[in-house]
């Protein structure tokens, strides 16, 4: 397989050029944490709770279990 050197340079960094791609951080992280449970699956009584979560992305959840997180830390402080 050829590549074109220049295509190949043309092509952006997330480490140089971090603005250009959103979550990148987030998604290594949710990455390594996903890492360890690829291929473990929930027994079969467990499909409802894990359904309801079938349309949003891992970084979709990190964040908003960030969010929640942050919430509670907020009412404990009240």
């Amino acid at each position: 397989m050829l590549v074109n050197p220049k295509a190949a340079e043309s092509l952006a960094n997330p480490d140089e050029y971090p603005n250009l791609f959103e979550d990148w951080q987030i998604a290594l992280n949710v990455e390594a944490t996903v890492a360890t449970k690829r291929g473990v699956f929930p027994p079969a009584e467990e499909y409802m709770i894990h359904a309801e979560r079938s349309n949003e992305s891992l970084v979709e959840a990190f964040k908003n279990m960030h969010v929640q997180e942050e919430d509670t830390v907020d009412e404990l402080d009240s």
